[in-house]
């Protein structure tokens, strides 16, 4: 706001410490959960190999997916961290509540929930604050797919007004292509009820290293999911075209 630039700051501070202070102990308690901790040093690391940007934080899973894998506890994963946490924390304020009529003073709403009541009074109100949201791209990355999702600085009112971008470079526009195809292909797979169409979509995507992985992936998650799951059928068998 006053005209000063603060990014060579930003990056001087991030090559130390991520994105986090130099005293942990005094992290905003809605990020103190050791995924964030680990999230917000590896920005650090990303910050090394690509120092021309300052990286948002799920860049992680498609810039550092074998490190993330190689640094997770797969009995203990975020999920679980949340339902350990926040979810507890959250279920027990609101029975509280409902037997006693007393607000815990406990109770967080989290930045997310602040992030949604901000919007919502914006567009209500038409109040045209600044806020980044997802919106249909229509030429505000003239070099990405109109009809990709992006999210960008955008004024809300009635209905967001996108800040023009600009075209991007080639990285980061492969990059985003590559994630937006492998979503699309996945959409497609779904409505078909197609095996092969959920491979193709499984071994595109960013965090799966190679089509062997991700047949492995998707073979675990059909198996986990059957219940809940669309029947994907197999148009190929052992090479063999299935009539």
């Amino acid at each position: 706001m006053d005209g000063v630039d603060r990014l060579p700051e930003l990056r001087e501070h991030i090559s130390k410490w991520g994105l986090l202070t130099e005293d942990i102990s005094k992290i905003d308690y809605r990020h103190a959960d050791s995924s964030w901790i680990k999230t917000f040093k590896n920005i650090k690391l990303i910050m090394e190999y690509f120092p021309d940007y300052i990286p948002n934080p799920y860049l992680q899973y498609y810039l550092l997916p074998d490190y993330i894998v190689g640094n997770s506890n797969k009995e203990y994963t975020r999920a679980n961290e949340v339902m350990a946490g926040r979810e507890k924390s959250l279920f027990e304020t609101v029975s509280k509540f409902e037997e006693t009529g007393i607000l815990d003073d406990a109770f967080h709403v989290g930045v997310h929930g602040i992030f949604i009541v901000d919007v919502t009074v914006s567009i209500a109100q038409n109040l045209a604050k600044r806020y980044l949201v997802m919106v249909e791209n229509n030429g505000t990355i003239p070099n990405l797919p109109a009809d990709a999702m992006i999210e960008v600085p955008a004024l809300i009112t009635i209905g967001p007004v996108p800040e023009y971008v600009g075209e991007i470079p080639y990285f980061h526009k492969a990059m985003i292509e590559q994630q937006l195809a492998s979503e699309k292909i996945l959409v497609e797979a779904i409505t078909e009820g197609s095996y092969e169409k959920a491979l193709l979509a499984f071994t595109l995507n960013k965090t799966i290293p190679s089509a062997i992985v991700a047949k492995k992936i998707l073979d675990d998650l059909i198996e986990a999911n059957k219940e809940y799951w669309p029947t994907l059928e197999k148009k190929y068998k052992e090479g063999i075209l299935v009539h």
